[in-house]
């Protein structure tokens, strides 16, 4: 027999958090949730999407066992800033149990109509940031990197009806992988008109260093590690940073971070990187950009089952020194800024300072398939789009909607892209 509840006890909302690890268990690609995370975010409700907003934990059990489970509700300040009358979903995992997934999400659709809302999209990320986002879609031979989301290939059947509200690409990029041949050819034409005396062509990382030099010296920008040791003036830098990079016209659903959410994401990724792994543009010494990367750590995270405390932190730690490979999990630059090509600055001299200790493959934050600065920047670069994401969505309403209803503020990037 299948049957919904909500999660509403204790042991109804283990039941949810416990699924999701008994699933990925199955899996040997799909690295879960770290559990104290999990355990914040659905019994704590420490996040800052849940912990202001009105949500409800459903899980779907059959003859008694939970076999799927789903997280729905509202974004009130999103919705009001984007114009727009939106539900969510976040958190849904299921076996491969068609009956039982379309349960959830009618479930889900229901609450969002009988509340009023027009358009129900999802998974979005349970904190409002970019992680555990969407459902993977495309590169399933490859473990998620921490903070990316893993689901079986079944997960998209679940989904014919629904709307591909947005795509989101994972790029990796090989430190080892020599520059290719016709990037360095465009390199040295720029250092052969702009700076004359630079004679040392064969050494690809001079050039590489030349290169910045006369492309942004002249600008007055500066890219470095910021101190860490000065955390409250990195707090304010990073506070406008996030304010002036996050225009309304974008189609993520992003919302800059108050204060205290800055000062605990700083805290917490200053525990698990170093100087090298974050860099910061500074133009005349005002910060106008920055960059994070933390050690990929998911294979640590699989092999504990994501239980990291109290008894999987040795194995945590040991797999955080001196990483093969990294995360980036920021990267922002101040609009006004956005011509000067600063995406493609970051990632030349990120390369650079990751590769003096011993990195050798740099995973990107997903980024939007709409995004098409970043999206030319990648391609530019030749990193390698191997994972896709898809945000769904759906009308429950019995009216049309148009794209001002589902893309609020950004309908006119939407309007310009579809006439391009």
């Amino acid at each position: 027999m299948l049957e919904i509840k909500l999660a509403s006890t204790n042991k109804q909302l283990r039941e949810f958090i416990n699924l999701h690890y008994r699933l990925s268990k199955k899996h040997s690609n799909w690295s879960p949730m770290i559990y104290s995370e999990s355990k914040n975010i659905v019994l704590k409700e420490k996040s800052p999407l849940l912990g202001k907003n009105s949500h409800e934990f459903y899980l779907a059990y059959r003859d008694g066992v939970p076999v799927g489970r789903i997280c729905v509700g509202a974004d009130k300040d999103m919705n009001e800033h984007k114009c727009v009358k939106h539900a969510f979903f976040t958190l849904f995992d299921c076996e491969d149990d068609e009956e039982a997934a379309n349960l959830l999400l009618s479930t889900a659709e229901k609450w969002a109509t009988d509340r009023g809302y027009e358009y129900l999209k999802g998974p979005i990320s349970p904190t409002n940031g970019d992680d555990n986002r969407g459902i993977l879609t495309d590169g399933f031979d490859k473990m998620n990197a921490i903070l990316n989301n893993y689901n079986p290939e079944y997960y998209a059947r679940f989904f014919e009806g629904y709307d591909k509200y947005l795509e989101y690409y994972a790029y990796e990029f090989s430190l080892k992988e020599p520059i290719e041949g016709r990037k360095l050819e465009l390199m040295k034409k720029v250092v052969e008109k702009y700076s004359p005396e630079f004679k040392d062509f064969d050494d690809t990382e001079a050039l590489l260093e030349e290169t910045f030099s006369v492309v942004y010296g002249k600008e007055g920008l500066e890219i470095k590690s910021p101190d860490f040791k000065k955390k409250k003036v990195l707090y304010r830098q990073l506070e406008k940073i996030f304010m002036e990079s996050m225009p309304d016209i974008w189609e993520e659903d992003l919302f800059p971070p108050e204060y205290e959410e800055i000062v605990e994401m700083v805290d917490n990724f200053i525990k698990f990187t170093t100087p090298e792994m974050v860099q910061a543009a500074y133009m005349n010494d005002e910060m106008i950009g920055f960059a994070a990367t933390v050690p990929e750590a998911s294979k640590v995270i699989k092999k504990c089952n994501g239980r990291i405390f109290p008894f999987g932190w040795i194995s945590f730690l040991i797999g955080m020194k001196k990483p093969k490979k990294v995360r980036a999990v920021l990267l922002f630059i101040s609009e006004k800024y956005g011509n000067l090509g600063l995406s493609g600055a970051f990632i030349i001299n990120l390369r650079k300072s990751l590769m003096k200790i011993g990195v050798e493959q740099i995973e990107f934050s997903t980024i939007s398939s709409k995004n098409k600065q970043m999206t030319n920047v990648a391609n530019f670069l030749d990193l390698k789009k191997y994972k896709t994401y898809t945000i769904f969505g759906k009308n429950v309403t019995q009216k049309k909607l148009d794209l001002k209803n589902i893309y609020g503020m950004a309908s006119k990037k939407f309007e310009r892209i579809r006439s391009e």
